[in-house]
């Protein structure tokens, strides 16, 4: 090459048809400067002003490009690359350890103590080999030319260089030569009785999408009700599906028996339960009990026990019962409104022959009526005191006025005594 800024690739024929080969897309080129020689802090700040750094030579695919487009030169064949001593380690300028290496017979031999940048020599005797040498010597710089942009691999992946090309490893999701298709999930649709919606960034059925499942009434959700599509390409969980709803199982009473019937079943959606009751007990609920959509039936099961004669209950009272555990008896306890008063038994029982234990209650009364009854009671108590005591004055005297005639006139005792004695005891 003559001296100036020499691009190495595009020189020949030759170097064209390589290019074709090697490039579909963008990737490193190396350029050298045989116009000057620098050392290798200089010749580094060169590359990185008109390109983008000094050359590394990460790997055999570069030893091979640089031996076969760089001059060979039997006189001043060196050329600085990226390489240094740095910690008892070579290093590139990226940061990277040497794992691989092509030095020199016997190099490197450090025979300066400051041998610590490494020059590239191209000539036929040592064409692509390494030299230890000191950084202030004066070399070529080979410099490369990065071609990996911010937006080379679509923002979605790394792009690594290489020589003449560059790869993109792409991130979770994403495909393609520059990353730029997004991974798509198996397509979905609504389950038989549901519904489905999907949103995603990419698509519906694309990276990170999400769709949100739901069933009709009298349908219950059979599996996960929210699905992703991951990174993979498929769904996090399987579908899920719209499944009749079903209720409780139920069994027929004691003392009774039941019949059920339905659609989907004896114990699912819309079935019906009829309940009939032995001779001697009486259903306690409701005959017929129908599921649901929700699942449940719609009133509790009733049961079948006997039954004593209603009470009267007068003042607005409340009777609560409670069966037995073989439904045979219940207890009842009766409860006034507020500002009554239970003028009678509180607590009675139904007898399994259908009569009442207790004594029945009477009524609930308000306290101005319970008021008006002791009032009521006192005066009449007052009144039969007071007759009474009449009365008894009255036969007191007329037991006096017999005495005193009985003494006049012995007769007069067999005469008016009266047969059954007198009304009051002196």
């Amino acid at each position: 090459m003559t001296g100036g800024v020499v691009k190495l690739i595009a020189m020949s024929v030759h170097i064209a048809v390589f290019w074709l080969i090697l490039v579909s897309v963008e990737g490193w080129t190396y350029h050298s400067d045989n116009k000057e020689q620098l050392n290798w802090k200089e010749a580094r700040e060169w590359c990185q002003k008109h390109y983008t750094d000094i050359v590394m030579v990460h790997n055999e695919n570069v030893t091979h490009f640089l031996t076969k487009y760089l001059p060979s030169r039997s006189s001043a064949p060196y050329y600085w690359i990226g390489l240094k001593n740095i910690n008892d380690s070579w290093t590139w300028t990226d940061g990277q350890i040497a794992n691989y290496q092509n030095w020199g017979d016997k190099e490197p031999n450090s025979v300066l103590p400051d041998e610590n940048c490494v020059e590239y020599i191209s000539n036929p005797n040592n064409n692509g080999k390494w030299n230890d040498e000191s950084c202030t010597r004066q070399k070529y710089p080979v410099c490369h030319k990065a071609q990996c942009l911010n937006n080379s691999c679509s923002n979605r992946g790394h792009c690594t260089e290489q020589v003449n090309n560059f790869t993109c490893e792409c991130e979770p999701g994403f495909i393609g030569p520059r990353c730029e298709k997004v991974v798509t999930c198996e397509q979905l649709s609504a389950p038989p009785h549901g519904s489905m919606e999907c949103s995603g960034q990419y698509g519906n059925h694309s990276l990170s999408s999400k769709c949100t499942f739901s069933c009709a009434d009298g349908y219950k959700l059979s599996g996960t009700a929210e699905l992703q599509c991951n990174s993979s390409g498929a769904w996090n969980v399987p579908p899920p599906s719209c499944a009749v709803v079903s209720c409780e199982q139920l069994s027929a009473p004691r003392h009774g028996w039941m019949e059920c019937s339905g659609l989907y079943g004896n114990h699912s959606l819309n079935s019906k339960c009829k309940f009939s009751c032995a001779g001697g007990y009486k259903l306690r609920g409701t005959a017929e009990l129908q599921c649901t959509s929700s699942g449940a039936w719609n009133v509790p099961p009733p049961l079948c026990a006997v039954e004593c004669f209603p009470l009267l209950l007068f003042g607005g009272g409340l009777m609560n019962c409670t069966e037995g555990h073989d439904s045979s008896r219940s207890a009842c306890r009766v409860e006034c409104p507020p500002g009554h008063l239970l003028l009678g038994f509180a607590e009675f029982t139904c007898r399994a022959d259908g009569m009442w234990e207790s004594s029945f209650p009477l009524m609930c009364a308000s306290f101005v009526h319970s008021l008006i009854v002791l009032l009521s009671s006192a005066v009449i108590s007052l009144f039969c005191g007071w007759f009474c005591c009449s009365k008894c004055r009255k036969s007191k005297k007329a037991v006096r006025m017999r005495t005193q005639q009985e003494t006049l006139n012995p007769a007069f005792e067999a005469e008016h005594t009266p047969p059954d004695g007198p009304l009051c005891s002196a």
